[in-house]
């Protein structure tokens, strides 16, 4: 079936749908942070709930990773993706009602629905294209995906200035609207592969869950992730306005730029793999030149902002091969199971903000003095990334390739 020109055409029509709703649910992932100021006075909360609010976001999309590998693995992507979109469109549009309580059901529909667009993407790619075609098309995804993090903010901000932000969010419900109709005509029904080979749900959880290699990938996963998770995400920012005195706008872009890297660096890390045919020193060589690249951005001091985006590009390119990890789980694991394996090492990769985060801010505390934190502190806290990485770099030793796993078993 693979071999088939009409079904890899199929195949394709799928993959843009599934891959579009991942850049969709990734701008609805950052609107909370463009829209901050207005959503804040709108609901009348302080910084502090208002942060609650964004995070209901995460509690869906992290717990709902292997439920919704699950569904895709056992009733195929289309009413999954379906069901998917509808959830974040309704979840959007959730903030145009005055409650706090129905806009974090809001937050956490997008976050629910939002779990499955990746997880279709890699479904749909297992599904349609040969097995030496998954590497490429995982990170196209990412970076399509990526984009839709990049480029979503300046419409949403434009949209509110001009209109209003309630204009905003029915721009992006009507977005949603579109690309449901689009993926009713492009996810055509009875192609997935579940159906065929069907494994019996508890089997092949069992069978995935007792995969040491499964344990082995997520847990470099994590360690991989906390770059993102505790400089990206949180306190990059600061570091960046307290050493290199950076406004808040340019250390913002400057931290995000991270971002860039990874989504321009994973189409590269796949040809990478093409060209090497060894995940174990892709994953290597990326744990070693980040932590390179961290260990020189944080100990630095007279970096312009000129001369931090492209060194912070550049980390996120050289962070860019562990979504290569995505393929891995899948090939170590039967076809049917693709969107479970993905679901649970994205959800295992996810576990890194909860500890890095938090981890990181008891650090700095830690580290400093009575009254306003300074420059040490923050470089004390970000310890935590390089010390990541190392872990990772040996971690790394001891994942297998995918024929070592096709000879043990």
């Amino acid at each position: 079936m693979k071999q088939s020109s009409t079904y890899k055409h199929i195949g394709w029509i799928a993959l843009s749908a599934a891959v579009l709703f991942y850049a969709y649910q990734f701008a609805l992932r950052i609107f909370p942070s463009v829209l901050s100021h207005e959503l804040m006075s709108s609901f009348g909360v302080d910084a502090a709930t208002f942060g609650i609010l964004a995070s209901f976001y995460y509690y869906g999309y992290a717990f709902f990773q292997v439920p919704a590998g699950t569904l895709i693995d056992r009733f195929g992507t289309r009413r999954v993706l379906l069901l998917s979109i509808a959830g974040c469109v309704v979840g959007n549009l959730c903030f145009l009602f005055p409650h706090l309580w129905l806009a974090c059901v809001g937050r956490l529909l997008i976050g629910i629905g939002s779990a499955g667009s990746f997880l279709g993407c890699i479904k749909i790619a297992t599904e349609h294209f040969d097995e030496d075609k998954l590497s490429l098309l995982t990170g196209l995804s990412v970076f399509v995906g990526t984009m839709g993090a990049v480029g979503g903010s300046s419409p949403i901000v434009y949209i509110s200035q001009q209109f209003g932000w309630q204009e905003a969010i029915y721009t992006f419900g009507l977005l949603g609207g579109l690309l449901f109709a689009f993926s009713l005509y492009a996810l055509k029904k009875n192609t997935s592969l579940a159906r065929e080979k069907g494994i019996p749900l508890f089997s092949s959880l069992k069978m995935l869950f007792s995969n040491p290699q499964t344990w082995i990938i997520g847990l470099f996963g994590i360690l991989a992730y906390v770059p993102m998770a505790a400089f990206c995400d949180l306190w990059g920012p600061p570091f960046l306005q307290k050493t290199f005195g950076l406004d808040a706008g340019d250390a913002a872009f400057a931290a995000s730029s991270l971002y860039i890297g990874l989504g321009g660096g994973a189409p590269l890390a796949a040809l990478l793999l093409a060209r090497i045919n060894s995940y174990r020193f892709c994953f290597m060589g990326a744990v070693t030149a980040s932590f390179v690249l961290f260990t020189t951005l944080l100990f630095s001091q007279n970096l312009t902002f000129v001369m931090l985006v492209p060194l912070i590009i550049a980390l996120g390119v050289c962070l860019s091969p562990q979504v290569l990890a995505f393929p891995l789980v899948c090939t170590i694991n039967p076809p049917s199971m693709s969107a479970t394996a993905s679901g649970l090492h994205n959800t295992i990769c996810m576990l890194s903000g909860i500890f890095a985060q938090p981890l990181v801010g008891k650090l700095i505390v830690h580290h400093a003095n009575a009254g306003v934190l300074s420059a040490s502190d923050y470089q004390f806290g970000l310890m935590l990334v390089p010390v990541s990485l190392m872990l990772a770099i040996v971690l790394s030793f001891f994942i297998k390739e995918p024929q070592e796993e096709t000879l043990r078993a």
